[in-house]
């Protein structure tokens, strides 16, 4: 790296090069220059060869693509002298249709390495025979021979162009962040994927080798914030994509940068590909995913909520049209608000997915206070308008209410994946924003569709309870689903913090029970006792602020199996991987019923296949990188490998026992 770094400075500054060779030929130059006119003992100089063309002529690249040959040069060298090179700079495109080749316009500088041994004699020679090939509308071998004698006298400077030239063409040895390449089941194309701090208008990757794409079939760039993918087309001849190198070419408003793919990369294959599923087919997936959400336990709580408020009002049917579309307008902006959040974090290169606010120890205990002031009010004598159930909030109307209603649905929604929202939003997120915000558009529209056929549909109003005193023991009732909830996401937050912060938030939660007794006094005849009251409710609102923990604090390193880099995310033996997270009431309940039944680790210990769990619970993008390659955007995800390098099976979000052991016999 140091050698490479001082040819670089060597190339972009030295204004003293000296032309000692130039061979002529019918169309082109070469000229030979030495980094100075003497070569020391024990070094490693510099030796840069220009070949330059007539106007429009051009020649070829290492790899010089659908047809044509690169350069060669053969050295003729002092006993103990060595040198290595060309060093390639970055080709252009030289389009023939309907062929692809790889080279330069006009001109191309080759530095090459020459080392010296210990000892050298005072005056010896370098010899080169070099060959190389200039095309126009015509190809012509060029070719010519000289030697150059050192110590040298003769100097010419390279110019300003030429130093211009080296530094633009110039290949990084700088490694993208976040690079992987992604292949695709059926071998077809393959994707590299990489993040990258700025804009970028252009992409274009050039292979060293000859064989691993399709020269002629264009590189098409897609952008997911700071996260980009280059889909290539394979060539026919499907070589071990672990062994592909070359540059990869980046335009962006700040020039052209080039950076060196070295042949060691990690290969993701994906068993279901998402690019597979069509943008329309996503749109369906997402409708019926977000109609299945509405049976997800997490939701159930806040839902029945909705259902309150149709029963009241159902002898008004147009008061319930205009709840239900005020309901819908709540939990479809709320959908669009997460899909904005999820958008503008990964802009900013922060890798979150489906359900990321429940990574965040401040929004659980919010939501812990939530749920046990609505589990307060739920048990309390108060009307049910001040339970935010879809009536008064500020008003007669309770549209605001509604509106809540709609926006909390949703927002406990999100630990839930329902089947066929995994594919749909995996592709949703991987897709400009343009096309993301349909598809998560859709699925609020399958979230809200029951309850708008509901609230326009008179007949079916008709077969709902007439209100009545068993209201209020329902309401009751319901306090107690709200309180398991407020626990449930403790103990999701029991992860995430120490034992300290936690017993903050146990204190938090207490203050909240002291506001709904507060606000269940009886008005006082005595208005300064009102005062008080009021005052009280308040400064104990405002005290919340130093219950609620700023970051996470976990007494955990770590609970389950990590990965730290992700192109070491592969299995030798035959593997189980199950991406889970504690606030993820799917993945718990299929752990469960399904991965921790008797048959099926029974199963896993006989047949000694490995079972690997990775936990989302708190925010990990190197769990996010791999949740994005597999087309997915949330928990949970569960991969069978069979240990010998072939594609991951992918099973449903949905599971059961039947179903793993079917998938565990394939391995």
């Amino acid at each position: 790296m140091k050698l490479k770094f001082f040819i670089l400075i060597s190339l972009f500054f030295s204004l003293h090069t000296q032309a000692t060779l130039s061979i002529n030929d019918s169309h082109s130059k070469l000229n030979f220059y030495p980094e100075s006119n003497e070569i020391n003992a024990n070094s490693e100089n510099i030796l840069t060869i220009e070949i330059s063309m007539d106007k429009g002529w051009h020649t070829y690249w290492i790899n010089p693509g659908d047809s044509g040959d690169p350069a060669e040069f053969e050295w003729e060298l002092p006993e103990g002298f060595q040198m290595s090179g060309p060093i390639w700079p970055s080709p252009d495109k030289i389009p023939f249709p309907p062929l692809m080749t790889y080279g330069f316009d006009d001109q191309v500088i080759l530095p090459f390495i020459l080392k010296t041994p210990k000892i050298i004699p005072k005056q010896f020679e370098i010899g080169l025979k070099a060959n190389w090939l200039v095309c126009k509308e015509i190809c012509i071998p060029q070719s010519g021979s000289g030697k150059i004698k050192f110590p040298y006298q003769n100097v010419n400077s390279l110019s300003n162009d030429q130093l211009k030239e080296i530094k633009t063409r110039t290949v990084q040895k700088i490694n993208l962040k976040n690079f992987k390449v992604i292949s695709d089941k059926n071998f077809e194309t393959f994707n590299l994927s990489f993040d990258y701090p700025s804009n970028i208008y252009e992409s274009y990757f050039f292979p060293y080798e000859y064989g691993f794409i399709n020269y002629a079939e264009p590189q098409n760039l897609s952008k997911i914030n700071n996260s980009y993918n280059l889909e290539i087309q394979k060539a026919i001849d499907n070589k071990e994509l672990s062994l592909l190198s070359g540059v990869l070419s980046i335009k962006t408003q700040d020039g052209v940068f080039n950076y060196e793919i070295k042949g060691n990369s990690k290969v993701l294959f994906q068993e279901s590909n998402i690019n597979e599923i069509s943008f329309f087919t996503a749109l369906l997936f997402a409708l019926i995913g977000g109609l299945i959400l509405n049976l997800m336990p997490c939701v159930f709580p806040v839902l029945s909520l909705k259902i309150f408020n149709f029963i009241e009002k159902s002898d008004s049917p147009k008061e319930v049209k205009a709840h239900g579309l005020i309901f819908a307008s709540g939990a479809i902006l709320t959908f669009l608000l997460i899909c904005s959040l999820i958008l503008l974090f990964k802009y900013f290169g922060v890798q979150v997915g489906w359900g990321f606010q429940l990574q965040s120890p401040i929004f659980l205990t919010l939501l812990i206070f939530l749920f046990i002031f609505l589990s307060g009010f739920f048990i309390s004598s108060l009307n049910l308008n001040l339970a935010f159930s879809g009536n008064a909030v500020s008003g007669s109307s309770g549209y605001s209410g509604s509106f809540f209603t709609g926006f909390l649905a949703v927002i406990v929604a999100t630990p839930c994946t329902a089947p066929f929202m995994g594919s749909a939003l995996g592709l949703a997120l991987l897709q400009p924003s343009y096309q993301t915000y349909p598809i998560f558009l859709s699925l609020a529209l399958g979230f809200c569709l029951p309850y708008l056929v509901l609230s326009f549909n008179p007949r079916l109003i008709s077969f709902l309870p007439k209100p009545g005193p068993w209201m209020e023991n329902l309401k009751q009732f319901m306090a107690f689903p709200m309180g398991l909830t407020a626990i449930w996401l403790f103990w999701i937050l029991s992860a995430q913090l120490n034992r300290f912060d936690l017993s903050l938030v146990l204190v938090g939660s207490l203050v909240t029970i002291f506001i709904v007794w507060l606000s269940n006094l009886k008005k006082s005849e005595r208005q300064v006792l009102n005062y008080v009251k009021n005052l009280l409710i308040i400064l104990s609102i405002i005290s919340l602020i130093f219950f609620v923990p700023m970051s996470s604090s976990s007494e955990e390193s770590s609970k389950v199996e990590t990965i730290i880099d992700t192109n070491d995310f592969e299995f030798q033996n035959p593997t189980f991987v199950n991406f889970t997270a504690d606030w993820c009431i799917t993945c718990k309940v299929n752990e469960a019923r399904v991965l921790k039944s008797s048959t099926v680790l029974e199963y896993l210990d006989t047949n000694k296949i490995d079972y690997i769990v990775y936990d989302w619970t708190e925010r990990n993008e190197n769990i996010s990188a791999v949740l994005e390659s597999y087309g997915r955007s949330g928990v949970p995800l569960y991969l069978l490998f069979k240990g010998d390098g072939t594609d991951a099976i992918i099973l449903p979000e949905i599971l059961t026992e039947t179903m793993v052991l079917n998938a565990l016999r394939k391995l």
